[in-house]
């Protein structure tokens, strides 16, 4: 027998409502309706879809519109327990996507309502590649962990496939980097079996272990990528073995570095001791100087704000610094605003003081690990001021 198309199948079941859906005719589904169309009559025992199903299926946002007015069961299951946000999600074209994925969210759909193989509607985007799809779920606050029945997440799903865009939005949204951690599934493992080398370090910036529960070659990310002949892998495997959070430039966000920056991440932190394979002990710092020397380091890139951190305190890149930091940063300034203002000072002016103290003093008294002024140096502190006003003042008298 030949095989019918969609629309033949729904034609054969002789239902005008669902007809006028899939084709997009909103007057004639408009007209139905108020002739006494049942609005969520099924097509079928072999499908259990309704009209709203194939209107979400086929893109048709007015015909949506019409029947999520009629007051169309927005969560109705199809007999694989398919919700019209499944349909949406996988049938619907990208360009109308995500404006009926919104329009049923609007309504009130269970953005979490799983199939019957226990697949959410972010599982099922995740597994089409829909990274639009994903952005919609998460705004709506859709559980990025949720597992199939199966017990795979929808992370390792994305992995899995290849979608280096959805896996950042993932983790980028708190998904579990480790995956469901009551399923040996591991986001890791699956993509160093495919050699998806721009997920691996995706994952690997997040923290990601790198030791399965699994037999060899199988057991850690190394063995499996050399066992799968990903050479690339393999050297940024080894070479990054030890590295920290931060130094994963190229896979940071310039939030993710900022917040890390925030957090008191280490500039300096060594990966591992020097090998003949990678002979300089890489930094963050160290990175981030060989991408600028290749003009890798653009304002407003990871590598960038790791560049800036790394330079002495200014109001500049008083935010790149960690908490304790930048609370005795202020804490100093008020000291500097206090003494621009003792008598011992006024022949220089207020300004002048306040000027010095933030360029000289505060610069060498507050570094990324929380240097702080000691209090018998204090006197030593303030002779310094005073001699640094005075040049200034002279420097300024002379212009």
């Amino acid at each position: 027998m030949a095989s019918t198309t969609t629309r033949e199948r729904i034609l054969a079941g002789y239902l005008p409502l669902v007809h006028a859906a899939f084709d997009g005719r909103t007057a004639d589904v408009a007209a139905l309706l108020a002739d006494g169309a049942d609005v969520n009559e099924v097509m079928g025992a072999d499908t259990g879809g309704t009209a709203l199903h194939v209107a979400c299926a086929a893109g048709h946002t007015e015909v949506v519109k019409t029947l999520l007015a009629a007051d169309a069961k927005v969560d109705c299951a199809d007999i694989n327990g398919s919700t019209p946000l499944h349909s949406a999600v996988y049938h619907a074209p990208a360009a109308r996507r995500t404006e009926v994925m919104m329009m049923l969210i609007a309504a009130g759909a269970d953005v979490d309502k799983a199939d019957n193989a226990g697949c959410s509607p972010m599982y099922a985007a995740c597994q089409e590649g829909h990274a639009d799809a994903v952005t919609a779920l998460l705004a709506a606050n859709a559980n990025v962990d949720k597992a199939a029945d199966n017990g795979v997440a929808p992370l390792y799903v994305a992995c899995h496939e290849g979608h280096t865009e959805i896996v950042a939005q993932l983790l980028a949204a708190n998904a579990n980097v480790e995956g469901n951690e009551n399923d040996d599934s591991r986001p890791m493992a699956t993509a160093c079996h495919f050699g998806h080398l721009g997920i691996v370090q995706l994952l690997s910036s997040y923290g990601a272990s790198r030791t399965f529960p699994f037999a060899a070659p199988g057991d850690t990310a190394e063995h499996l990528a050399t066992h799968r002949g990903h050479r690339d892998l393999v050297a940024w495997l080894i070479r990054s073995r030890h590295w920290t959070r931060l130094h994963h430039l190229e896979a940071l966000t310039a939030k993710r570095a900022f917040d890390l920056l925030r957090d008191g991440a280490a500039l300096l932190a060594a990966a591992a001791p020097s090998t003949l394979a990678f002979p300089s002990n890489e930094t963050p710092l160290s990175r981030a100087s060989a991408l600028a020397a290749e003009s890798g380091a653009a304002e407003g890139t990871a590598a960038f704000l790791v560049l800036e951190a790394a330079k002495p305190w200014s109001r500049n890149n008083h935010k790149l610094f960690p908490a304790p930091a930048r609370a005795r940063a202020v804490e100093l300034m008020l000291i500097g605003e206090l003494l621009s203002r003792e008598e011992r000072f006024a022949a220089y002016g207020p300004q002048a003081v306040v000027d010095v103290w933030m360029a000289f003093v505060i610069p060498n008294a507050v570094g990324r690990g929380y240097t702080t002024i000691l209090e018998e140096r204090c006197d030593v502190i303030v002779g310094q001021i005073v001699k640094l006003a005075i040049d200034k003042a002279l420097l300024a008298s002379e212009a």
